[in-house]
C-alpha cells in the first residue's frame, strides 16, 4: 500500500511540476506560482483535517505535543524545504521539461537522502552506506548528468 501511495504522490508530482512550471511563465514570477501552489494546497489539506476525525486527532496531537515539548519546532518545518521544491517547479520546470526537472531533483534527494541516513538524522536513525545504495544514488545523477 505504502508503495502504491507513493506511486500516486509521484504522478501527482509531476503534474504539480507542470503546472507550477506553466503558471511560472504566465506570471513571470516562479515565486508567486509557489504560493499559489501553497495556498490551494494549505486550503486542501486543512479541508481534509477539518472533513475527518484523523485530521482533528492529528491536529490537537500536534499542538498537544508542542505545548508538552514533545516535539522540537525544528521538526515542524519540513514545510520549508517543500517550499524550495515548490519554487524550484514554478521557476525550472518550464525550462528543463517535467521529466528533466523530475530527475534531477530526485538525484538531489537520493545524495541527500544517503547522507541524512548515514548521519542518522531520519526518523529511523543510522543506515550504512551499502554498495547497493551508493550506486543507487550514483544512477540517479549519472543519469541526470546526460543529456
Amino acid at each position: 500500500m505504502g508503495a502504491a501511495l507513493a506511486v500516486v504522490g509521484g504522478v501527482a508530482a509531476a503534474g504539480q511540476a507542470r503546472i507550477n512550471g506553466e503558471l511560472g511563465v504566465r506570471l513571470h514570477d516562479g515565486i508567486a506560482a509557489a504560493t499559489i501552489s501553497f495556498v490551494v494546497g494549505l486550503l486542501a489539506v486543512a479541508a481534509v483535517a477539518a472533513a475527518t476525525p484523523a485530521g482533528r486527532r492529528g491536529v490537537l496531537a500536534l499542538r498537544t505535543a508542542l505545548r508538552r515539548g514533545e516535539l522540537r519546532w525544528w521538526q515542524c518545518l519540513g514545510g520549508l524545504c517543500g517550499a524550495t521544491l515548490v519554487v524550484s517547479q514554478g521557476v525550472t520546470a518550464a525550462l528543463l521539461g517535467v521529466a528533466t526537472f523530475t530527475i534531477a531533483v530526485v538525484a538531489g534527494q537520493a545524495v541527500s537522502g544517503l547522507l541524512v541516513d548515514y548521519w542518522g538524522w531520519g526518523p529511523t536513525g543510522r543506515h550504512p552506506l551499502t554498495t547497493g545504495r551508493v550506486a543507487g544514488a550514483a544512477l540517479a545523477v549519472l543519469h541526470r548528468g546526460r543529456r
